[in-house]
């Protein structure tokens, strides 16, 4: 038997009295949908809290006993550390690897750093967009290259500088576009980097041989 389609009905074709029914129905399914959304955001919240106070106090132990795990490891790094300066000389490098000969185990110590700018990094950005202007002219595609670059020139919205890994991107241009006033401009910009040191960390890995004997790398990255 072949499925039949439903007639659709216009509201013409409806009484008053049936146009006012289906208006109330419709308004009373809204409320009633409004009514378990909210009941879904309350039933959200508390799912949350519930999950907060199942594990947070075994997090925040956890982070006690890292921080503790990570300072030992640099101080028991300090010994290695002073011979490789007086073997390869001191270097301001933020991180540190280690890795036995036959590469099962490493550990790698160092700091986390954030990148900001100590405001004359506008110079730059000007001797860019000078030389971006040159390329303004009938070749389509070096217009879009400029519009690109003048995109990812802009400054982040919330801290007002560029973001950290224009610099980078800027680099990796040098050599398309090999011209002084855009090597002078990123040069200022890199002199405008202040690098700070925030958390440290320890990361590495382990080869281990599990129960079944097969071999596993197992990895590990703590940092506080």
């Amino acid at each position: 038997m072949e499925n039949q389609e439903k007639p659709t009905i216009s509201l013409s074709d409806l009484s008053p009295e049936q146009v006012k029914q289906l208006t109330l129905q419709a308004k009373e399914a809204a409320k009633t949908e409004r009514k378990k959304r909210q009941e879904n955001y309350k039933a959200f919240k508390e799912l949350g809290a519930e999950f907060l106070q199942r594990n947070i106090t075994s997090l925040t132990e956890l982070r006690g006993i890292n921080e503790n795990v990570i300072l030992n490891v640099f101080k028991d790094f300090e010994p290695t550390l002073a011979m490789r300066k007086e073997l390869y000389g001191a270097s301001d490098q933020d991180s540190y690897t280690t890795t036995l000969p036959d590469g099962s185990q490493s550990i790698t110590i160092g700091y986390n750093v954030a990148i900001s700018f100590d405001g004359t990094e506008p110079a730059g950005i000007t001797k860019i967009k000078q030389y971006l202007a040159t390329l303004s002219g009938d070749n389509n595609n070096a217009r879009k290259l400029a519009a690109s670059l003048n995109v990812l020139l802009k400054p982040n919205g919330k801290t007002g500088m560029l973001k950290p890994n224009v610099v980078l991107q800027l680099k990796a241009l040098r050599d398309e576009y090999n011209d002084e006033g855009f090597d002078d401009g990123i040069e200022i910009i890199e002199r405008a980097q202040i690098f700070t040191r925030t958390t440290q960390y320890v990361r590495g890995w382990s080869y281990i041989t599990d129960e079944n004997g097969q071999r596993k790398k197992l990895t590990f990255n703590f940092s506080v």
